[in-house]
């Protein structure tokens, strides 16, 4: 089928408004140093929490299930926090 000039101008529109959309909705670039400084800032601290949870009479380190059944917890939990995000609730 033949798309006919009006056709063909629409769709440009339609893809201009799109890609206008698209780039007023992307995240504002970051410096990677700046996040890379974050992370080590992060990771750092769940470091000392968990030197300070060691030190609390009766802690024990949680069993390999314990530990992968957190983190599939987490996993689902910023999977749902993303789907909630992206539907704007």
């Amino acid at each position: 089928m033949k798309t006919s000039r009006f056709e063909a101008k629409l769709r440009d529109e339609w893809l201009a408004v799109l890609e206008a959309e698209l780039a007023s909705r992307a995240p504002e670039p970051r410096d990677l140093a700046d996040v890379a400084e974050a992370r080590r800032q992060f990771y750092e601290m769940l470091d000392e929490m968990h030197e300070r949870r060691k030190m609390v009479v009766g802690y024990r380190e949680p069993t390999p299930e314990e530990q992968a059944a957190h983190m599939a917890d987490l996993d689902n939990y910023f999977a749902e926090l993303g789907r909630r995000q992206r539907n704007g609730g």
